[in-house]
């Protein structure tokens, strides 16, 4: 596991409160992620857009910090 901010400086944790809403989309994102191809990722947003977590694949190609 490697977390990172959005300029890919290492955060050793983090603390991520979700409505019942994002909890589905995270869910169905990570679901996605066993299967992902490489380069696939996922942006979970808040309803304001202000708050975004995103996941993608942890190996090869995949492990660039995507755009």
């Amino acid at each position: 596991m490697r977390i990172t901010d959005s300029e890919g400086k290492e955060l050793k944790a983090v603390y991520v409160a979700l409505s019942e809403e994002e909890a589905a989309e995270l869910s169905g994102a990570l679901a996605d992620l066993r299967a992902a191809k490489p380069g696939w990722h996922a942006h979970i947003a808040d309803s304001t857009l202000d708050h975004e977590v995103t996941v993608y694949r942890e190996d090869g190609p995949t492990a660039a910090r995507p755009g």
